[in-house]
């Protein structure tokens, strides 16, 4: 295989693995108590500023306490796995894949909050969006 085709692949199979372990964390442990300090920024902090008819504001919240912290340790199991199987040169695109991934997803949902978000213009953003809203929808 090309190097280019394993990078790519490289890339794409990285964003997709960091999607599904940070999409399971915040299932798993963001809204369930066995989250514990987690599930209780994320329950307390992000679900008590942005809920009910406040699903979204002028301005991101500067009162939210991140949780990025606890992602991290598995970001780092990650890449340790990848460091110990991979040549260099994929482990650097596989790292680079998972950490653009990440900031992408916490850059978007930061804008899922702002009511006069720039990406509202595009299609996938409401449709995303609206998912995001689902569970403070169902919970009213």
């Amino acid at each position: 295989m090309e190097r280019t085709a394993i990078y790519l692949t490289t890339a794409v199979g990285g964003h997709y693995l960091a999607s599904l372990i940070q999409m399971s964390l915040h299932r798993v442990v963001g809204h369930r108590p066995l989250g514990g300090p987690i599930h209780r920024i994320h329950m307390l902090e992000h679900h008590g500023i942005y809920s009910g008819d406040a699903l979204v504001a002028d301005t991101y919240s500067e009162e939210e306490k991140s949780s990025t912290q606890y992602y991290a340790a598995p970001a780092v199991a990650l890449a340790a796995a990848a460091y110990a199987t991979l040549p260099v040169d994929v482990f650097v695109v596989f790292v680079a894949a998972i950490s653009a991934s990440y900031t992408a997803h916490v850059y978007v949902h930061t804008q899922y909050h702002l009511s006069r978000s720039w990406l509202r213009r595009f299609g996938w953003f409401h449709t995303r969006r609206n998912l995001h809203y689902a569970p403070a929808v169902r919970r009213r």
